[in-house]
């Protein structure tokens, strides 16, 4: 359902709207700043692609435009940053303006009192409405992966099929371990508010899964500080440590990963998208940050800091049994 600004309630400007939306002369798509949203968006970005030719799309990093470029290797987009927006003096008078984010910077809002866009969209879960003349109803109870996807459907009056779509796009990387011995990844990087595994769970979890499973058992973070502090004697055997400098590396893991632990990290995220076999472990309050994969399984704990590796190992086992057969 789409909901429209008090100021715009007149039927003949709601006429204008709809046509604007469904035929507009140019579009600008404002994507999230947090990298995190950005992947979660990147199935409702598709959708937008697959109706509007050629849009402006603002990314908050460079690096970003390759998992776009990646996933969607056949669309046409114009990829910038906001500086290049601004310096260039590429913002044109946009009829179409699409925030696929929940919020906005500051220097966003400052910007936009310049823009003389026809149409601001974005959905009802944005942060703030009051830069918007066109909001798109979502069910903010959904996963942020759901809303971004029905956000995007509506738009453009897609009739999608979540599963459907979401398999279809992924990256398939391909395995190249060509063994019958298992390579299991455990990220130990910050999650989203910057909480780790502790080093007695990792402990604990490597042990265990060397005993129970013939498996190759890597770590994974962005940098070896953390590593380092864990001591080789309390390991039956020191896993290596796989560094992510940049996002993108993660490919790299996936093309020898048979199941990779995470907690709720930007690295689980990119996973997603790849035919990996994942098992993520979230606190209640960030659910909303994964959703229902084939090849995801979730486990969540009310608070981080009670979590113990080894009420939950079983559960992993599970999942290995499971990709064994």
């Amino acid at each position: 359902m789409t909901i429209f600004g008090k100021h715009n309630s007149a039927e003949n400007i709601k006429h204008n709207f709809s046509k604007i939306i469904s035929q507009p002369s140019s579009v600008l798509i404002f994507c999230s700043e947090d990298f995190v949203e950005f992947m979660e968006s990147l199935w409702g970005l598709g959708i937008l692609l697959e109706y509007y030719t050629d849009p402006v799309i603002v990314l908050y990093s460079k690096e970003w435009e390759f998992f776009v470029t990646k996933l969607y290797p056949h669309k046409t987009i114009t990829p910038v940053s906001l500086s290049e927006l601004i310096n260039e003096n590429r913002l044109q008078p946009f009829e179409l303006t699409i925030f696929l984010t929940k919020n906005i910077h500051k220097s966003h809002r400052a910007l936009l009192k310049k823009e003389q866009a026809s149409v601001l969209t974005g959905m009802s879960s944005f942060d703030d409405e009051k830069l918007l003349n066109c909001i798109i109803s979502v069910d903010d109870s959904q996963s942020y992966y759901l809303q971004f996807f029905s956000f995007a459907c509506q738009i453009t009056g897609s009739a999608q099929d979540w599963e459907t779509y979401t398999t279809s796009y992924t990256y398939n990387a391909t395995k190249k371990d060509s063994s019958n011995k298992k390579s299991i990844y455990i990220d130990i990087s910050p999650n989203l508010h910057n909480r780790r595994i502790s080093k007695k769970n990792i402990y604990t979890l490597v042990n265990t899964l060397q005993k129970d499973f013939s498996c190759s058992i890597s770590l994974v973070d962005s940098d070896a500080q953390y590593y380092k502090k864990l001591k080789s004697e309390n390991f039956t055997v020191k896993p290596d440590l796989q560094q992510i400098e940049k996002y993108r590396d993660i490919f790299r893991i996936s093309e020898y990963c048979t199941l990779y632990i995470s907690v709720n990290t930007p690295y689980l995220h990119c996973m997603h998208y790849l035919s990996n076999n994942t098992f993520s472990i979230l606190t209640t309050h960030e659910r909303q940050h994964h959703c229902n994969f084939l090849n995801n399984t979730t486990y969540t704990i009310d608070y981080f800091s009670l979590l113990k590796i080894q009420t939950i190992i079983h559960n992993i086992n599970n999942v290995l049994e499971k990709i064994n057969r």
